[in-house]
């Protein structure tokens, strides 16, 4: 962004209460009815869009707009130290951090009485929140104090302050390895977010190899068990091992439910079933799955107005409910959840990217698929096809040309050889005639050249036998849409 729009985009992102706390900020200092910044801000505050010379030109003779550069990063460094006063003491942390900064002037005032006791309340907030790198700077005032009073027992506890502060250091080091090794991952899984490449399998198994067994001090903090589970858990689903990931998210998600303050923070809380609920969905094991997507459920209800990772949460719950309710047979559930998604459909938008909103069209499209619905199924393939350029989830896009023609034959289309005409060409023009598409539009072709039920059950049977083959063949690697065309095969077999 440009220099001149950063205030602009700064002012734009404030809330109404950060707006009205910053206006009574700016009049408490000055004797002015109202500072130049001030005027500068309710003025910038009105513009849709900054550009700087008509604003310029729009407020001539004012003297805000004089020496205007000058002016706006005043105006920039107020509003930043307006929000540092407003959050100040909205958090544990941001306590810690005051009380941290009153202890100079607290020791240069020699009010050591007072020091120490805020010393050692900020320490146990400190302690019992897992807030490592303020305990390190604790330490080094409870030591800077201790040798105001030389005596005997000073040596012993500066020694004991030293362990304790080592301590805190090797944890503060494991955990800070621990967020950067999440972090690498998240790297990797960007480049190839269902991890299909040999070439990102292996730079996971290189970056944790030396990772996965438990460190010595995994026992003394709640962070750095969650963190330690937490990668586990990555991993596991990286090599597929799908189980294990389901049994390491499991802890997590006990660690919360064995702790009261650690479920105080529900945000942490919900991210952590509804990391149990994707391992669950992923290695097909529902034995819980239900009983905790209700509890991310009545979180999301008692959070009232969702932010931005609470929607994501909540999004997450229901694109695993939807799978849920697909995988067990529980169709008419998994509808109205599809309605109220379509129902939400503007705010889901907003905050998923669109790798996530093309899988929820897919999953709603098989949904009604399964049900019989072809023209909803046809509405959601209809978002599909007509999304927009996007390189997010080609898989399911590759995956949609392909089952348009099951929801095409089975609603007797006038024209289907023209329908398999032109999804043979969009998908060679998109590099995506792969093997299987090709195998797919072959027993299409042979479908649509069937006269009567003998023949057609006969080309079913061909079909089904060949997508069978490809499996034998293919392992592991089966792509997406196999599993509903056999599903499909299957079913116009045994009607015959």
């Amino acid at each position: 962004m440009a220099q001149k729009d950063r205030l602009f985009a700064l002012i734009q992102s404030l809330t109404r209460e950060e707006k009205a706390h910053f206006t009574k900020f700016a009049q408490l200092s000055t004797k002015k009815k109202e500072p130049d910044y001030l005027r500068l801000f309710k003025a910038i505050s009105k513009q849709k869009d900054y550009e700087e010379e008509k604003f310029c030109q729009q407020y001539e003779g004012e003297n805000f707009v004089k020496s205007i550069h000058a002016k706006k990063s005043h105006l920039a460094n107020k509003i930043l130290e307006s929000l540092q006063i407003l959050y100040a003491n909205r958090s544990v942390e941001s306590e810690i951090q005051q009380a941290l900064h009153s202890f100079h002037f607290l020791y240069e005032r020699k009010l050591f009485k007072t020091l120490v006791q805020k010393l050692k309340a900020a320490k146990a907030k400190a302690i019992t929140h897992e807030y490592y790198d303020s305990l390190i700077q604790l330490i080094d005032w409870e030591k800077k104090l201790l040798l105001l009073d030389v005596n005997k027992k000073t040596e012993s506890q500066y020694l004991q302050l030293i362990n304790e502060q080592q301590k805190y250091q090797r944890l503060a080091q494991q955990i800070r390895r621990y967020q950067d090794l999440a972090e690498q991952l998240k790297f990797i899984w960007r480049e190839d977010i269902r991890l299909t490449k040999p070439v990102h399998q292996k730079a996971v198994v290189e970056l944790m190899k030396d990772h996965l067994k438990a460190p010595d001090n995994l026992s003394e903090s709640n962070t750095l068990y969650r963190l330690y589970y937490k990668l586990k858990v990555r991993y596991y689903r990286a090599i597929g091992e799908h189980e294990k990931a389901c049994q390491n998210a499991q802890k997590v998600v006990d660690l919360f439910e064995g702790n009261a303050l650690l479920k105080k923070d529900r945000l942490a809380y919900k991210k952590a079933l509804c990391s149990f609920l994707s391992t669950c969905n992923r290695a097909k094991k529902y034995d819980h799955f239900e009983i905790t997507l209700d509890k991310v459920r009545a979180l999301s209800q008692k959070s009232g107005q969702l932010g931005e990772e609470e929607m994501e949460l909540y999004n997450t719950t229901c694109r695993l409910g939807l799978s849920f309710y697909l995988n067990n047979n529980r169709f008419q559930e998994g509808i109205q959840l599809a309605k109220e998604i379509e129902r939400k459909w503007e705010s889901f938008a907003t905050y998923l990217n669109k790798g996530r909103q093309l899988l929820y069209c897919y999953n709603i499209m098989i949904l009604y698929w399964v049900v019989s619905d072809l023209r909803e199924a046809e509405h959601w393939l209809y978002r599909i096809l007509n999304f927009g350029p996007t390189t997010k989830r080609q898989d399911l896009i590759h995956a949609s040309r392909l089952f348009q023609l099951v929801i095409y034959y089975d609603l007797e289309e006038v024209d289907f050889k023209k329908r398999i005409q032109n999804a043979q060409r969009t998908l060679k023009s998109n590099g995506q005639l792969s093997d299987f598409a090709q195998l797919v539009l072959t027993h299409f072709k042979n479908l649509e050249r069937a006269i009567g039920k003998k023949d057609q059950t006969t080309a079913f049977q061909n079909f089904k036998m060949a997508l069978q083959e490809f499996k034998t063949q293919n392992g592991n690697s089966i792509p997406l849409g196999w599993h509903e065309l056999s599903h499909w095969l299957e079913r116009k077999i045994n009607r015959g």
